[in-house]
């Protein structure tokens, strides 16, 4: 998570420059809220890991709950990072939840990923292009749908007060 957090805005700024050169690009979250973003995340990834850490016990259960747990934050952490950079975090989060499949999905990917020795010091920077892409590809799924639920939106969000 730190890594991811470290990295995150500059591997995505990349991606978005290389891959959509036409799109608008992304706005970094500022430091404060990135700060209360990653200790919400903390708080949220302690009492997933403490739940995943109560099925340990259980045999077969107990490597299903931690691929699970693993899928779930990071699809969580990486997606709303990437959608951070194009709307509020409230909405990146809605986002998210409305495409919970997807996102998990692309958890399972990550967290696959990361059970490689060596290939999986490269996560972070898998994991932000893997949901660089999937939120573009959401968004302009959203767009051409001609759906009005906000998610459709792809400029900038507005500077935070």
């Amino acid at each position: 998570a730190l890594v991811a957090g470290y990295f995150a805005d500059d591997a995505a700024e990349i991606i978005e420059r290389t891959d959509f050169p036409s799109d608008p690009p992304g706005q970094a979250l500022s430091l404060g809220r990135a700060m209360i973003y990653g200790l919400r995340f903390a708080g949220l990834a302690l009492l997933v890991n403490i739940a995943a850490l109560i099925l340990f016990f259980i045999p077969g259960v107990n490597l299903v709950a931690f691929f699970a747990a693993n899928a779930y934050l990071l699809g969580r952490e990486y997606f709303e990072l990437a959608a951070g950079r194009f709307r509020p975090m409230a909405e990146a989060a809605q986002m998210r939840a409305h495409h919970r499949g997807v996102v998990l999905a692309a958890g399972c990917i990550l967290a696959a990923v990361m059970l490689i020795p060596v290939v999986n010091l490269a996560t972070p920077l898998f994991g932000i292009a893997l949901m660089v892409h999937l939120h573009k590809r959401l968004a302009r799924r959203a767009l051409a749908d001609g759906r009005t639920d906000g998610f459709a939106r792809t400029q900038m969000r507005a500077p935070s007060p």
